[in-house]
């Protein structure tokens, strides 16, 4: 049973706490946006590196000069709108409680964080970031394609310069008001990260374990 136990506590010391806030959103003005790294490390960079960023939910919003507890995933975990079944064009859009990150976006926001030249139009990319994530005031209309988003479907087909390569290194980075020490509250944007180093998926795994065994401990305690 020790033996166990001391599985379980180098299991949960892997589960990384933050101490405070990880960043702070810069403006709210036009695409992109702007944040601050605060805690080192976050998504692989210094405390103090500004990154610009894009929304991938249309009518949620963050406040501008404010700090928040970010969470690095796939998905944008409130949902919103996406497309029937989950299949990329095909309608009528319907609400979901969990949006996962499209490739054709993370080609989008990859280039563009490359300083490609054919990805100048700021505007005009949050919009091709919100039609492909699907996100409209009204899920029984589809809006119009733009350039954009023809240049993304062509990227991910096959033969296209994005081929096979999924989400590369772009995440969805999920801003919280508060923490507690165990849970997220007072959800407010899903915002894109271009992380510096995708973590391997066995430490994603112990991670997630480590965590379960916290509560399991403490569940032996109370009995």
């Amino acid at each position: 049973m020790k033996k166990i136990t001391a599985i379980f506590i180098a299991a949960a010391l892997s589960v990384s706490v933050p101490a405070g806030p990880t960043i702070k959103m810069l403006n709210d003005s036009t695409p992109a946006y702007a944040f601050q790294v605060l805690e080192d490390g976050f998504g692989g960079y210094n405390a103090g590196t500004i990154l610009p960023t894009f929304c991938l939910e249309y009518q949620e919003t963050f406040t501008p000069n404010t700090s928040y507890y970010a969470v690095i995933g796939t998905s944008a975990v409130k949902g919103g709108m996406d497309w029937a079944g989950g299949v990329y064009g095909q309608g009528p859009l319907h609400a979901v409680n969990s949006d996962p990150l499209d490739p054709r976006t993370a080609f989008l926001f990859t280039k563009f964080m490359e300083g490609d030249s054919r990805l100048t139009d700021q505007t005009k990319l949050q919009n091709a970031i919100h039609y492909i994530e699907a996100e409209f005031k009204n899920a029984s209309v589809i809006g119009p394609k733009n350039d954009y988003v023809l240049l993304a479907e062509q990227a991910v087909a096959r033969g296209g310069e994005w081929y096979g390569k999924g989400l590369g290194n772009v995440r969805v980075m999920t801003l919280w008001k508060s923490f507690d020490g165990r849970c997220y509250s007072g959800y407010a944007q899903d915002q894109l990260i271009l992380v510096n180093a995708v973590p391997a998926p066995g430490a994603v795994a112990l991670a997630a374990v480590g965590t379960a065994l916290i509560g399991w401990l403490r569940r032996r305690r109370e009995l």
